[in-house]
Formats: structure tokens, sequence, C-alpha cells
């Protein structure tokens, strides 16, 4: 669909009132729209070209062809043979292609001059003009997250009705039970590490969700959501939601507030300390003081997995919980799990005490957590954090039993990882014999041997966790010593022979 530059302008004038300026010296049909970008040659009459007056500073006089210009610059003596519009404001552009858009075409062309256009109007402006501009152009709201999922900016010229996106903006932050919940969305989790939008569906809510992914330097930092609260979204509104991602990025690459893209102090200083930013302990503590917080010599990285972590309706806000559990610490979320830097300043109550009062928390929400060995100096957390990462890794793949697991009980297992070549070598010789003749015997003699060694060689304990008489368990412990042909008051035998049931429980889970 065609229309007169004539009728088209007339219009203009009629319903914007920052237009100060109009000339028709040709009166065309107009049959597409263009931005004005560095390598603009306007070679078609039929074109209505958008963008400032300075961008045709460098072309000679009496430019042909149609405009909608910002008067940054006096240039009407160039445009004396072609057809223009001025406007006092910025933000009308995007209103007048808004306009023009749903009058001349049904299909925008995206490309360069779009995303140069958006990148012109967002100089100096922010986040928050960009995401109203977004917002007006596909008449529906956005928001903007960072990839630790607090709210960076959302558009307010639209109205938000999803309940749990108007509770997030509300709180600045998305809640520990959304991202699990989130994390488990099978759309997410085959989204592509592109900014090509990808739809999202919740049970939670009716409303459509298409998320697109912010990327600097090949890695996710941020989400740009656009909410269907009205109408149909179509190809060509999600053309428009790239460009607009083009512009968020080089926004945020060009301004220092949202290099770290992250709300607080505390959260930045431990956000750095987990990437390792920080390489020297007295740059550690004079952000420590500038973050308002203070850490002793004795810290510990706790790390809490919410994959299987279930909504409680009662209780909508983890992240109040976990900080009014572990009074002192801040929480922030991590790679997939939440994170705390747990500060012991109490001589009074020792580590296993502090976790024990841990535990009824733990066992409330069904959340597994893990503990790091102690750091001393801020410049380790990193360390520790790969500690704990890496007890719940064991913890998970060896099956153990509980939600508290400490680095100090599976540092073997850590210290096996890092083991060259085949570990079987380093086994005790006659446990891996006793293992044969389980097979072919079809006894379970080597069993018996392990439990009974975990549990301090105690006759009566190992009976009642083997289901057996202590008679039984007797007449076995005698055979298993005739076939190791060993002596189990000899220290040195006995660790031996337990190193070796966990290496081999090493290979077979891990």
């Amino acid at each position: 669909m065609n229309i007169s530059i004539v009728t088209l302008f007339e219009k203009l004038k009629r319903e914007y009132n920052a237009i100060i300026n109009y000339s028709i010296v040709n009166p065309v049909e107009i049959t597409d729209i263009e931005f004005i970008t560095k390598d603009f040659n306007p070679e078609k009459e039929e074109i209505l070209y958008i963008g400032k007056a300075s961008q045709l500073n460098g072309f000679k006089e009496n430019l042909k062809g149609s405009f909608i210009l910002v008067e940054d610059e006096y240039l009407e003596d160039k445009l004396n043979q072609g057809n223009y519009i001025m406007v006092n404001k910025e933000e009308e552009i995007f209103e007048l292609w808004n306009y023009i858009k749903n009058i001349v075409v049904k299909q925008i062309y995206i490309s360069n001059p779009a995303t140069s256009l958006l990148n012109s109007l967002a100089q100096g402006k922010g986040l928050k003009y960009l995401l109203q501009i977004g917002a007006e152009s596909l008449n529906n709201p956005i928001i903007l997250i960072d990839g630790e999922f607090s709210v960076l900016a959302s558009s307010t010229n639209k109205e938000i009705k999803d309940s749990l996106w108007k509770e997030n903006i509300e709180m600045g932050y998305c809640s520990y039970e959304f991202i699990a919940a989130v994390k488990k969305l099978k759309s997410v989790k085959e989204s592509p590490l592109t900014i090509e939008p990808y739809k999202v569906i919740c049970d939670e809510s009716s409303i459509n969700k298409f998320v697109s992914k912010i990327l600097i330097g090949g890695k996710v930092v941020a989400y740009l959501l656009l909410l269907q609260e009205d109408g149909e979204v179509l190809e060509e509104h999600l053309n428009i939601f790239k460009v607009l991602n083009s512009a968020i990025t080089e926004e945020l690459k060009s301004n220092a507030t949202y290099k770290n893209i992250k709300g607080v102090k505390y959260e930045n200083l431990l956000l750095d300390l987990l990437e390792g930013k920080i390489a020297e302990e007295a740059v550690a503590l004079e952000r420590m003081k500038s973050a308002e917080c203070n850490f002793s010599e004795e810290m510990y990285v706790l790390l809490l997995d919410i994959s299987t972590y279930a909504l409680n309706v009662k209780d909508k806000n983890l992240k109040a919980s976990i900080e009014e559990a572990f009074i002192g610490a801040k929480s922030i979320y991590y790679k997939d799990d939440i994170i705390i830097l747990l500060n012991k300043n109490s001589k009074h109550q020792s580590l296993e005490q502090l976790l024990e009062n841990f535990l009824p928390f733990l066992k409330r929400k069904n959340l597994p957590m893990a503990v790091s060995s102690r750091a001393s100096k801020l410049i380790e957390v990193k360390d520790r954090y790969f500690e704990a990462k890496n007890t719940m890794y064991y913890a998970k793949k060896l099956h153990k039993e509980g939600l508290l697991f400490k680095y100090k009980d599976f540092r073997f297992y850590d210290l096996l990882s890092h083991v060259e070549g085949d570990l079987v070598r380093y086994c005790n010789e006659s446990l891996l014999k006793l293992r044969q003749f389980d097979k072919d015997n079809s006894t379970e003699y080597s069993k018996t041997l392990k439990i009974y060694l975990e549990n301090n060689q105690n006759i009566n304990l190992t009976a009642n966790k083997l289901f057996i008489h202590r008679n039984t368990l007797s007449y076995r412990i005698t055979k298993i010593k005739e076939l190791l042909e060993m002596d189990f008051m000899n220290g040195e035998q006995v660790f031996n022979i337990l190193y070796t049931f966990k290496i081999l429980e090493y290979l077979e889970e891990v």
C-alpha cells in the first residue's frame, strides 16, 4: 500500500506538535522507509528517509528525496529540491516511524539502518529510554534482566499484567523459586546461544514471553523479554526486537554503569571474587570496605543446589528465607546455584555447630548444601567455590545420603580427579582378589568388609547395618581375614583397604 507524500505530511503536520517545519517539492508516492546511515545514498524519491539532519552534513547541496529529520543542525538550504519534515524532539522520530510503518508497509525490513537509528537515539539516554522506544514500537512491555536475574530496567509506557513479572520488577530481582522453575523449562534449556528470540510458555502464566539473549564476548550477560500482553506478536515485531537487542548491547558495552551488571556492592564484590577478577588481597579488602561488609579470617563458601527445588506456595521468597536462616549472610545466584559466603566470626560456636543450626532450614526446603574448606583470604573464595561445587557433584554421583555435604569428606575424591592414568594400579591387590572371589562364588565379603571398617570394626553396628546376626558376621570376618591374609589391627593395612574402596567407588560411580 502506497501513500502520497502530500497526504502523509499533512497528516503528520496535524497530529504531531514537534513538527517545526515542512516542505513538499515533488508529490511522490511513498512505498518504503529507510534509515539514514554512513553509507546512505538517496537514489529513489519514493523512499522516505528518517534520521538526524546532521547525518546529511557530508552531502552536496540540493538533496532530492523525502526526509523526516530531527533538526539538530540547520540544513534546509540543502533540501530545496526535496520533501522534508523537521522535528525538534528525538522522541518523536520513533512515534513517526510507528505511525508511518502502519500506513505504508506491512513488512519492515530490518538491517543496519534500523540499528543505526536506535543507537543514535540511545546515545546518552540509557537503557530506560531504549526500552520505552521498544515498548512503544512493539505495543507491549519490555523488561531487561542481567545474567544473574536482577532487573536492570523495564518499560513503563505499556501496562504489565503478568503478576509474576510485576512482583519481580517490584523486588528488583527474580526470586530463587522463579529462577529454579525457569531453568527447568524445555524452551529455556534448548534456547540457542544467539540473539534470536525464542518463545517461553509456563504453567504459572497465560501470557507468552519472547526472550532474546544479550551477548557480549560470546557470553550471555543479560536477557531481553517481550511480554505478549496486547495483540499478536508477528515476525516483523521480532525483527524489531532483535534490533532493540543490538542497541541495548551497544549501550551496555559503552556505558560504564553497566560494566559489572549487578545491583549492589556486596554482590559485585562476591561476583568478582567468584570469577577470580581480584588478584590482590589488598584490593579485595578495599572493595570489602567500600561494600560496607566485614569478613574475618575464617570464611566458607556454601553452595545450595536448587535444581530440584519445588516452590512452596506458603513461602514464596527463598532469598529472604536464606538471609533469615543464615544470619548476617548474603546470597547470590551464580551459575545455576545459590552461593553464600559464610563469615564465621563467633568464637563460641564451631563450624559444625553453625552447620547443625542450618539443618532444619535445609530439611524444610529440601535443599542440599555443600560446604568448602576454610578460606583465610578473600582471594581464596574462587578456589573454595570450586571445592563446594565439586563436593556437590561427588555427593550426587556417589549417591550420598543427607542434605549437608562437606568438602573435607570428599577431598580424597577431588584428589583422584587430578590423578592421570589408570587408578586401578593404585588399588590394594588383596582387596581386588576378594572382589573377584565374590563374583566367582556369589558372596558379599567385600561389602561386609567395607561396612565393618567404616564402622571402626564394631561388630554390633556392622551386623545391624547388614541386617545379619553378629555370629554370622563374626564368621564372615574370620573368612575375610583368611582370604586377605592380613591383620585388621595393622593401621597401614586398614588404610590401604579403605582408600582402595574409595578408588573403586569413584571409578564405578563417577
